[in-house]
């Protein structure tokens, strides 16, 4: 796409935003009820997932400053927090609002981009392409379905758009004040939801380049002129970061990938050929598994002809567009910005170059580098000179065919690739077990559950060690359940999201039988009683399974090697044995056991230390159901 491809060739300084119907307007329209559409069908399968959930646990815990103006691992987003405290505080562990906010940033970056090349560029037809691999590829499909990620990724993809429409309005329409208002307006608004905002000023600089006055010396004192009050904008803005992460941790993550010459290498060519490339051709082509997965790395063939083809571009476009260096500074500078923010993160010694096969890390990139083909390929609206040297009216023309199939098999390509991507984490979607978890809790009423941790799926322990138990993810339904209190039968989670009665099971057992004959081991007061294991157990959290009866209820005291829990054991039933389960902490080589209420002596026949395992048997409330 050498050459410039305003195939209409209208007269210099003639705008071709048109009016009516056109074409073009059209095009954005259906790419915009298409995108809205398909993540609202695809979302309605989906929920909550890793950080959602940690989120959604704290804001129970959390005061209403200190929730929203926290950082998060070093990041910053008042916005998306002040979010997820109004959903999970308005109507707790419902995705309905969340899907909903999801779907419409992803409209708002249609609009908002689909104004900024109609703004610069006119209505032509081919302007469609860059809205068609924005919001419709692979990439965008895992983004869309991570809501932490969603919310972070879209504001910025549409404040970015947004931002560009009203310097160009600011630009090519008599320079307007209240163009750079909406423009530091929209700008603070990406702040707001992401600190990475903060790199929107890049584009901005190359805008004021690339519609200036032709020297480039010029174009920066426009820029200057321009952008001051956006720069006054970051400062505050960074100010305000610096203080929010000012008693932040510092992380200290493995370091198996070492920052190096190479290694940078390595990362922006990794980014560019898995997923940045791509992306224009209707890519990635080879889908993860999961919606947290990362694209694998495109085939050496692949990467072989989209590295050749980029590279004759570049040489071409330096050659005949007049602003071609310029354009390309943009993305390099970008990217180079952007990658270098990952490079120098917490993550990459633990992860390395894997982390730009997660689309999150490059979604940000893929606009910038869309506008710059844009400006690569198209007379801007009033350009008169486009092209450094003259290229044939019928190549011209070619040229112009050319884009409108490259749009036709860019589309056909995303929708395709999309589908497979869908198609390849739809069965990772959260929302089975979701959905399973929150009707069983709320059907439970006043139960006893035993706190274990919910599937790695849905929350990493390793990551987000403070979300990870059933009794974060349901803190915010503030229910009558009770954690990890002694009982006669634990409900506990299985891996789908239903709960079932509790076993003890492995572990240890005490020597049987018992010294005082039929009683097992007698319990009574003043005096604790020595019930042996079989084995000792190390240090761990372990679940004891007491099996006794007794005259009258009573109280016992259980000592572990580390540890002790009071339980109370009621009356068993005439014929039958009574039950209690309880957790301790640390290891176990034997029990203590003494009683300290009741009338009658407390004959414990068997005891059982383990682990908690659910069984095929639902708790009688839920069967009920």
């Amino acid at each position: 796409m050498p050459a410039d491809a305003a195939v209409d060739r209208t007269p210099a300084g003639t705008t071709t935003r048109g009016a009516g119907w056109s074409a073009f307007r059209m095009g954005w329209l259906a790419i915009l009820v298409v995108t809205v559409t398909a993540n609202a069908w695809t979302l309605s399968s989906w929920s909550w997932l890793q950080d959602d959930l940690l989120l959604t646990s704290e804001v129970p815990r959390q005061g209403f400053a200190h929730f929203v103006f926290q950082d998060v691992a070093g990041h910053v987003f008042p916005g998306e927090l002040l979010m997820s405290w109004v959903f999970t505080t308005l109507d707790p562990l419902d995705y309905t609002w969340p899907a909903l906010s999801i779907c419409l940033f992803a409209g708002a970056v249609v609009v908002g981009w689909g104004l900024a090349f109609r703004e610069i560029f006119g209505e032509r037809l081919h302007l469609l392409i860059p809205l068609v691999v924005l919001t419709l590829s692979p990439g965008a499909t895992l983004v869309d379905h991570w809501w932490i990620s969603a919310i972070n990724v879209l504001p910025m993809q549409a404040s970015m758009g947004f931002c560009v429409w009203f310097l160009a309005r600011y630009l090519l329409r008599g320079r307007r004040r209240a163009d750079l208002v909406w423009m530091n307006v929209s700008y603070a608004l990406g702040l707001l939801m992401w600190e990475k905002s903060l790199l929107i000023t890049v584009p901005l600089l190359f805008v004021c380049l690339l519609l200036g006055p032709g020297r480039v010396r010029d174009g920066f004192v426009l820029a200057v002129r321009t952008l001051w009050p956006t720069a006054l904008v970051t400062l505050a803005y960074v100010a305000f970061y610096l203080w929010a992460i000012h008693d932040a941790p510092a992380g200290k993550p493995p370091v198996e990938y070492a920052r190096t010459l190479g290694s940078a290498a390595t990362l922006v060519a990794s980014g560019t050929v898995n997923s940045v490339l791509p992306s224009l051709v209707g890519g990635p082509f080879r889908m993860p598994g999961t919606s947290l997965g990362t694209f694998p790395s495109s085939s050496g063939a692949l990467a072989l002809v989209l590295w050749g083809v980029t590279v004759v571009l570049v040489i071409v476009a330096i050659s005949f567009r007049r602003r071609g260096v310029v354009a390309l500074g943009m993305s390099a500078a970008y990217a180079l910005i952007s990658w270098g923010l990952v490079f120098f993160s917490d993550r990459f010694p633990a992860v390395g170059t894997i982390l730009l096969g997660a689309a999150r890390y490059s979604a940000d990139v893929l606009p910038v580098v869309l506008l710059t083909c844009m400006f690569l390929v198209t007379r801007t609206v009033g350009e008169a000179q486009p092209l450094r040297r003259p290229v044939p009216v019928p190549a011209l023309a070619w040229i112009g065919r050319g884009l409108v199939v490259y749009l036709v098999a860019v589309s056909l390509l995303c929708a395709v690739n999309s589908g497979r991507a869908w198609d390849a984490i739809e069965p990772s979607s959260t929302k089975p077990f979701m959905d399973s978890l929150v009707k069983d809790a709320r059907a439970l009423g006043r139960a006893d559950v035993y706190d274990t941790r919910v599937p790695d799926r849905i929350v990493n322990p390793v990551l987000l060690e403070g979300g990870s138990h059933v009794s974060d993810v349901l803190g915010p339904l503030d229910l009558p359940l009770r954690f990890n209190r002694p009982t006669a039968r634990y409900a506990v989670l299985d891996g789908d999201g239903h709960f079932r009665d509790a076993a003890v099971v492995g572990g240890q057992t005490n020597v049987a039988p018992g010294p005082d004959g039929p009683c097992g081991y007698a319990v009574n007061k003043g005096r604790p009683t020595r019930i042996p294991l079989n084995g000792s157990l190390f240090e761990l959290q372990w679940a004891v399974e007491i099996t006794y009866f007794t005259g009258s209820d009573a109280t016992v005291s259980v000592r572990t090697d580390d540890d002790r829990v009071d339980v109370e054991v009621p009356r068993n039933k005439a014929g039958e044995l009574g039950k209690r389960q309880f957790i301790v902490s640390g290891p176990v080589s034997a029990l203590s056991v003494e009683q300290l209420s009741g009338n009658d002596s407390v004959c414990v026949t068997d005891v059982r230390v383990g682990i908690i395992q659910a069984t095929d048997k639902s708790p009688a409330r839920l069967e009920n159901k």
